[in-house]
């Protein structure tokens, strides 16, 4: 290999010109990419034309493309990212050796083997590689030159090269400060932007100010604008605030601490907006005299506008409070009075010096209350859930009954600091609630006393019947009136037993919850109303044969039940119609049909009471359970019934629900919770006996409709016992069938009004349908459902109420039939 020294005689003023033109780039501010462009053209003039200059960059393990002029542009691609390590070029080992690798036969060399090929397809034959070092020696990279000849370098070259390495080591470093610099300053602006804080120096001396990029976003200005102290005084602070910074300002420079106490003032933002910021201080000192000030300040707008509106929260929470009838307290953990209003202070005759920071106890309440509001207090921190109860205090002004509900407030952590307590005076209320309830069983007792005549009525009209054909018979001496007798004692016995009822219904005394079958209720309830409910009205009802007991009061159940059935025999008045009765338990998750669980553990009975009634309006379900609301007519309910059944069955622990519709009828769905396990319960079934008879004689043929089978017979052997042929019917319905297999073969119809399936009413519209000229009487026990004008317009030809003296059924079959 032939050796020639290149470039022995370099010229070092050649060198410093170039070193001055790449510093002086590099010193306007042009890219790294540039200024290392310019060092590889600068060196290809000192190491001759025919060399190629390449720049690579280390980072981490890889050396990246940096600068390149004059070599290949697909060469430059295919070293771009190359790995540092042994045998891994010129550039490669040198990055990893931190020494000097030279090269003078590409092509023979074992440092290239992986890359001979690149190289020789850019026709490249020598390399010449050195380390690019950092003050602190660590490598940035490295500086090589290429030849396409074979080439050794001479000790001037090795020399330049060296530093020109040295040259591009200051610029690298130069740029990655910046570069560092910068990523500093885009964290801090981000993390300023983030927070919402602005820093800013003031040099006191020349009055040169300068802000944070987050000084700029803050107050929303363009980084291009200065300021400077007289500026900023006027278009920054506050017009309210600036005699206040200025004194905090002036102060701290004149007090020779180092940092100055913090500041809350308000700053004006560009677009004219406000913002309230914290601001800190700390001040540099040269020559013992203040020379810098730097400054923070923290965007607190948000946090004064939460603080503003608590104040304002506490204030209204405190006139709220403090004008409010009710009795407000704050509780800490363990019981003490942290705050009390003005009522409760009234109401305890304690005066509030006492009373604060003390718990009752230590006030000398009662040990029952103690007991009592202590484990409800301690229940609300443990549970962080409302809580409350209902009890009763004797208090300096009277017995009072008090409804206690207690509220968690918590803390910034979701820890309960505190418990609010607000007791609310029912003493009042609990004597109105007792007042309805009385109210209601009135109301009942006098929709009983009403819906019951009839049937009194019925039986009283057999003991009359029965008395006056006994009469004629002991008149005659017959020895069969025995018969008469056991009817009327039957009957009168009837009377007294539902007379007994009613009586042990309209008790006043009020009982204590225990344990009941609530089958057993029903049961009694539905034998009491089943007198009082027009015959043309079925009823069905099926208890369970396993129900089970509930934690009830009996008369408050056995008032449920007999509002509601009367409710729904009102909505059947007039046309008749089915109620039904049921009687079911369920596991409390299935019962979804009252609305939402009574207690998902247990088991629950449900009661529902159907009718076909007319129903109820969407509008006036929405206010059914209201107190003094009815939709019946004036004199036929006070509107207390389901208020007070509501009442009831919320008492109870249960839930009420109402489905209804319009012109279909209504079902009202009771849930209560069992206690223990169920037992049986009988079933029971109603139904009406149907008959009827046909005789000939000579007085004229009379048509019987009568539901109650005593009373039917009475009238059939009083009649026949005139001289008239009479056909009896217990039934509107077969009644009719038969008048409409022969109409012209009755002269009369005597029908009672209320009976199953078809009423007095229909019946006879539909007997003058068939026939007009039928002389019709109408009789009824219960003369609430007619009316004089009503059955004038029916066409009848004799209105009669029970009780009806026989002689008075007579003539009235002869003025009709006259």
């Amino acid at each position: 290999m032939e050796f020639s020294p290149l470039h022995a005689s370099i010229d070092s003023e050649q060198l410093l010109k170039a070193q001055a033109l790449v510093l002086e780039e590099n010193a306007k501010g042009r890219s790294l990419k540039d200024v290392l462009n310019i060092l590889c053209i600068e060196a290809q003039s000192l190491l001759g034309q025919d060399a190629f200059n390449t720049i690579l960059l280390l980072k981490g393990k890889t050396l990246i493309h940096g600068a390149a002029p004059s070599l290949p542009a697909e060469y430059v691609s295919a070293i771009n990212g190359l790995s540092i390590g042994p045998e891994t070029g010129s550039c490669g080992t040198a990055a990893y050796s931190g020494k000097t690798v030279i090269v003078t036969e590409i092509a023979q060399d074992t440092l290239w083997k992986k890359y001979r090929q690149v190289a020789e397809q850019s026709k490249l034959i020598s390399c010449w590689s050195t380390p690019i070092f950092s003050s602190d020696k660590k490598i940035l990279g490295t500086f090589a030159t290429y030849y396409k000849t074979k080439k050794t370098p001479s000790e001037n070259d090795i020399n330049l090269i060296s530093k020109l390495g040295y040259l591009a080591g200051l610029i690298i470093e130069k740029a990655n400060s910046e570069e560092a610099v910068r990523e500093r300053e885009e964290k801090l602006g981000e993390a300023e932007y983030i927070v919402r804080i602005g820093n800013y120096t003031w040099i006191i001396e020349s009055d040169d100010i300068t802000w944070s990029r987050g000084m700029y976003r803050l107050l929303g200005y363009d980084q291009a604008e200065i300021f400077d102290s007289k500026r900023i005084n006027t278009e920054i602070y506050h017009p309210q605030d600036r005699r206040r910074v200025s004194h905090w300002i002036k102060a701290g420079l004149s007090s020779g601490e180092e940092r100055l106490p913090s500041i809350e003032y308000r700053l004006l933002r560009k677009n004219g907006g406000v913002i309230c910021v914290h601001a800190e201080g700390k001040i540099e000192y040269k020559d013992r005299r203040p020379f810098k000030f730097f400054g923070t300040c923290l965007d607190i707008t948000d946090r004064k506008k939460i603080e503003k509106a608590l104040r304002e929260s506490e204030a209204q929470f405190r006139s709220l409070a403090e004008n409010s009838q009710d009795y407000i307290m704050r509780y800490d953990r363990q019981c003490r009075h942290l705050y009390q209003n003005e009522a409760a202070f009234r109401i305890s005759g304690i005066p509030k010096e006492e009373f604060l920071g003390k718990t009752h106890r230590e006030l000398g309440f009662e040990e029952n209350l103690c007991e009592l509001w202590e484990r409800k207090i301690d229940e609300v921190f443990k549970t962080k859930q409302p809580s409350g109860e209902i009890f009763e205090w004797e208090s300096p002004q009277g017995n009072v009954c008090l409804d206690w509900r207690l509220f968690p407030e918590f803390d910034k952590d979701g820890e309960v600091e505190t418990v609010l307590a607000v007791s609310r005076d029912i003493t009042e209320n609990r004597k109105l609630e007792r007042q309805l309830v009385q109210s209601q069983k009135l109301e009942a007792l006098g929709t009983l006393a009403g819906g019951i005549a009839h049937d009194f009525n019925n039986m009283l009209a057999i003991i009359l019947g029965n008395a006056e054909l006994l009469s004629l018979r002991l008149k005659e001496l017959e020895s069969d009136g025995e018969h008469y007798l056991d009817e009327i004692k039957h009957a009168a016995n009837r009377s007294a037993d539902l007379a007994k009822q009613i009586l042990t219904f309209s008790r006043m005394d009020v009982a204590e919850l225990e344990p009941i079958n609530i089958s057993l209720v029903v049961d009694d309830a539905l034998h009491l109303l089943r007198a009082t409910i027009p015959t043309h009205i079925d009823i069905r009802f099926d208890v369970s044969e396993h129900s089970g007991n509930v934690l009830a009061n009996k008369t408050q159940i056995h008032q449920i039940i007999v509002n509601l059935v009367t409710n729904a025999f009102h909505s059947m008045e007039e046309s008749g119609g089915l109620l039904e009765v049921t009687l079911v338990t369920l596991e409390c998750q299935n019962c979804l049909s009252v609305g939402r669980s009574v207690n998902a553990n247990k088991k629950c009975l449900l009661l529902a009471i159907t009718d076909s009634g007319c129903g109820i309006s969407q509008e006036d379900q929405a206010k059914i359970f209201d107190p003094f609301f009815t939709t019946k007519e004036v004199g036929k309910g006070t509107g207390l019934g389901l208020a007070v059944v509501y009442s009831i069955v919320q008492n109870h622990g249960g839930m009420i629900e109402i489905d209804s519709e319009l012109n279909k009828g209504t079902t009202v769905k009771i849930c209560l919770p069992i206690i223990d396990d169920p037992y049986g319960a009988p079933k029971y079934f109603l139904s009406t006996s149907d008959e009827y008879a046909t005789k000939s004689r000579r007085g004229g043929h009379i048509l019987v409709v009568e539901d109650e089978v005593s009373l039917a017979e009475m009238y059939e052997e009083y009649l026949q016992g005139l001289g008239y042929v009479v056909s009896v019917c217990t039934n509107g319905s077969h009644a009719l069938k038969m008048f409409k297999r022969n109409p012209s073969l009755f002269n009369l119809v005597l029908t009672d009004q209320a009976m199953p399936h078809m009423t007095g009413k229909q019946l006879c519209h539909e007997l003058l349908q068939i026939r007009s000229d039928i002389p019709i009487i109408l009789s009824t026990g219960y003369s609430g459902v007619l009316s004089d004008e009503s059955v004038e317009n029916l066409g009848v030809r004799k209105y009669l109420i029970k009780p009806i003296q026989l002689n008075t059924l007579k003539q009235a079959i002869e003025d009709c039939l006259r």
